[in-house]
């Protein structure tokens, strides 16, 4: 006897064409042709409402992205493997001042600065799986250099080809802007707050310079009264009116009211410290010009030596009654830097490290230790401020630099200080750090490039 045939199979087309087991009533349909001809209508009419559903769920994803891209704050921009745009949102040309056909195709390293994402090393992202967020220099169509922070991730995965590269960026002209503001407000704010002892600073040599002038007049008035004198003892000499006896009398007479020998051995150091205190007045005064100058707009060789020097002068009385200072200042190159800004920050750290040994000095009567020493160091140029202070508490640490942070009474310290020397620093490619003990004191390191090519604004 021979084995049952097996039964027919039917397409079923929510399997996706897999052979399912017919019902009773769809294997009979399938014996005639035009139920089966009305059954493959019925499911290609399936189909194709489930293709135009997914055509409007696209077009309306499309929307969407369309939108967002609308909508985004920052500009978006997308790079093929080879490292030219593939897409660009509105916000990018206007960012870039390109039009649409012209930025797609062009080459996304053209529109950077220096250290430009080229194909090579769009690819090495891909593997890392991660997103690069720096800040960064673009190029618009003019040639004009554009801050911005971009973030850049590669979109696909190794075994995907080819992938795709977004990058988001966000123009940073207006903050660069308002960061100088707050800047400049807090250098202004910093000087202000040490105007009491700068005017102390200023006032001491102008006693000096006063006392030596006022000292001089009475001399100049008295020699005055002197030649007069002589000139009409010796018109009175010449004519008989006087002997020699009594002009000889006379004129020591005179000597001896004008203390000569007195005035001709003070006169000198006089003259000396007038000069000296008028040279200590012009110091003081051209540090904090110097200290309060509104920040370059272009970076300049800066003698940092001098810069230190400078605010040294300017904080004096923050820690003159404090600490003693031991000066280390090696020879150093130029450093193509904003001194101003740099000048604001070696301010800050040295009114900080005299805040803390005046606060160990009216606990203990302990005068500390201001060390300041500037040496190369790698082809770098480091600055390190140290004191002998309370050191900062473990607990606060990693909050130093955050801005509005602060351990200081309430109008002693907005917190913005530390926030912002950081800041400076890394603007110009360096670093700013800091080694304390508890109890020792504080050791901050500001180290900086000498290659212009680090800096960016």
């Amino acid at each position: 006897m021979s084995p049952p045939s097996p039964s027919p199979v039917a397409f079923h087309p929510l399997n996706h064409g897999a052979a399912v087991p017919p019902s009773p009533r769809d294997a009979r349909d399938a014996e005639s042709p035009s139920a089966r001809i009305e059954f493959l209508e019925h499911a290609l009419d399936r189909k194709q409402r489930e293709l135009d559903d997914l055509q409007l769920e696209v077009a309306r994803t499309a929307d969407f992205i369309r939108e967002v891209n609308r909508v985004l704050p920052g500009a978006l921009v997308i790079v093929d493997a080879r490292g030219f745009v593939f897409s660009a949102n509105d916000q990018a040309l206007r960012l870039l001042g390109y039009g649409r056909d012209e930025i797609l195709g062009k080459a996304f390293a053209d529109i950077q600065v220096e250290h430009a994402f080229t194909g090579e090393a769009l690819t090495a992202l891909l593997g890392e799986r991660q997103v690069v967020s720096q800040e960064r220099t673009w190029l618009d169509r003019e040639g004009h250099r554009i801050p911005v922070q971009t973030s850049l991730a590669a979109a696909g995965r190794p075994d995907e080809a080819p992938p795709m590269y977004i990058c988001v960026a966000a123009d940073l002209r207006e903050r660069r802007r308002m960061e100088l503001e707050i800047r400049q407000k807090q250098k202004l704010e910093a000087v202000g707050q040490l105007a009491a002892g700068v005017a102390h600073e200023i006032n001491t040599p102008v006693q000096y310079v006063g006392d030596s002038l006022h000292f001089l007049r009475e001399s100049f008035e008295a020699m005055t009264l002197l030649t007069h004198a002589c000139r009409d003892t010796r018109e009175g000499l010449a004519s008989g009116a006087v002997s020699g006896p009594e002009f000889a009398r006379q004129l020591d007479a005179l000597f001896a009211e004008a203390d000569l020998e007195f005035v001709m051995e003070n006169a000198p150091p006089a003259f000396v410290r007038a000069v000296d205190g008028i040279a200590r007045v012009a110091e003081i005064v051209g540090a904090m010009l110097e200290c309060s100058h509104p920040a370059q707009k272009a970076r300049a060789a800066t003698d940092l030596n001098r810069t230190v020097h400078n605010a040294l002068t300017v904080a004096r009385s923050e820690y003159k009654y404090v600490a003693d200072v031991a000066l280390d200042l090696r020879p150093l190159p130029l450093v193509s830097c904003h001194g101003g800004d740099i000048g604001q920050v070696l301010l800050n750290l040295i009114v900080n490290a005299g805040h803390a040994m005046a606060d160990v000095f009216r606990a203990e009567q302990v005068r500390g230790v201001l060390t300041v020493r500037s040496f190369v160091d790698a082809g770098d140029v480091v600055v390190e401020i140290g004191d002998t202070g309370g050191g900062i508490p473990a607990e606060v640490r990693e909050r130093i630099f955050e801005p509005f942070f602060t351990t200081k009474p309430v109008g002693r310290g907005t917190g913005q200080g530390l926030a912002i020397a950081r800041a400076i620093a890394e603007r110009h490619g360096g670093t700013l750090r800091f080694d304390t003990t508890l109890g020792a004191g504080t050791t901050f390191t500001l180290r900086l490039p000498t290659d212009a090519t680090t800096l960016t604004r």
